[in-house]
């Protein structure tokens, strides 16, 4: 389960210190290790053209279970969700499949972060393309508590 950090601090703005309350979530030993081994597998997914059917479904039924925003291209090569806006919580998906050789297929995951939100490795929602790599590599998602909603 994840543990909750909070504490409150004063920011000067215009003249004033205005009080505000920082609170982010701290994985435990065994989950951070799993999103470490996770992370240490990539993003990219190589399946054989026999199982990407079912790949290619869990990574649907992933994106419309986790993310905020609907998806808004769905077809045998691409799925992705709408664009966040500029200063809107949350994230989308971009997932691509590619033909590899003639019995593999490499499926790409990517998230689409808003424009105020920088990519690192504290941002909870970025390891949630290292979670979706892995349940489409194998149908399993070991610590559904880390997914980030």
């Amino acid at each position: 389960m994840k543990k909750f950090l909070s504490f409150r601090i004063e920011v000067l703005m215009m003249g004033a210190m205005v009080p505000f309350v920082v609170s982010c979530a701290i994985p435990n030993h065994a989950q951070r290790d799993y999103l470490m081994h996770l992370r240490s597998k990539g993003n990219t997914v190589d399946v054989t053209n026999s199982n990407f059917d079912s790949a290619w479904d869990r990574a649907r039924t992933f994106v419309h279970t986790y993310s905020p925003y609907p998806i808004k291209l769905n077809d045998d090569s691409s799925i992705e969700t709408s664009k966040p806006c500029a200063f809107c919580k949350g994230y989308g998906y971009s997932i691509t499949a590619n033909q590899r050789s003639d019995s593999t297929r490499s499926i790409h995951v990517f998230y689409r972060p808003p424009l105020w939100r920088s990519i690192n490795f504290f941002d909870d929602s970025y390891y949630n393309v290292f979670i979706l790599a892995e349940y489409i590599r194998t149908g399993r998602i070991d610590h559904p508590e880390l997914i980030s909603k």
